[in-house]
């Protein structure tokens, strides 16, 4: 999607930094209805929920939109730290790569029993991470909590900010 500036942005909207929230002003006549309303609907698509806000017919993340009023800014990507694709405060945002991006989620497959990285082998709980395109194996251990403790140290050295 194409880029939009900060002026623009703050011509549009109102920005609500407690509630992460945009509202309309300054709409065109045949939208003015819409002044003072929040912008935007939530739409999800293969599990994942954005909140969208269409601009001149066209959808925009209303974190993009978030990010560039408070930096000035317009990013390629944005992650939300606590992985909540919702949760649009300034605070729960940061620029990321596509690769950054996917190191912070916390759920591997549906229905999943053991921890993602832990599967069982035999009597006790293989732990793999993958990093860079590569599989690491860190070991076989007898217990859960060992291999979870395991997984997530390495998980921690890997990924640093992004765990």
């Amino acid at each position: 999607m194409s880029k939009l500036d900060q002026s623009l942005l703050a011509e549009l909207f109102t920005y609500d930094p407690v509630e992460a929230r945009l509202y309309w002003k300054n709409v065109s006549k045949y939208h003015s209805r819409l002044n003072g309303m929040e912008a935007g609907y939530k739409k999800c698509d293969k599990g994942k929920c954005y909140w969208l806000v269409k601009i001149n017919g066209k959808p925009y993340k209303r974190m993009k939109i978030i990010y560039c009023l408070e930096t000035g800014v317009w990013p390629v990507m944005l992650d939300h730290k606590d992985g909540n694709s919702l949760n649009d405060h300034i605070s729960n945002l940061r620029v990321a790569t596509r690769e950054e991006n996917t190191w912070n989620r916390k759920i591997g497959k549906q229905n999943r029993v053991l921890p993602m990285g832990i599967r069982r082998m035999g009597g006790g709980f293989q732990v793999r991470i993958a990093y860079k395109k590569k599989t690491y194996y860190l070991g076989i251990f007898n217990n859960l909590e060992d291999a979870r403790q395991a997984y997530t140290k390495k998980r921690e050295e890997f990924y640093g900010q992004f765990a």
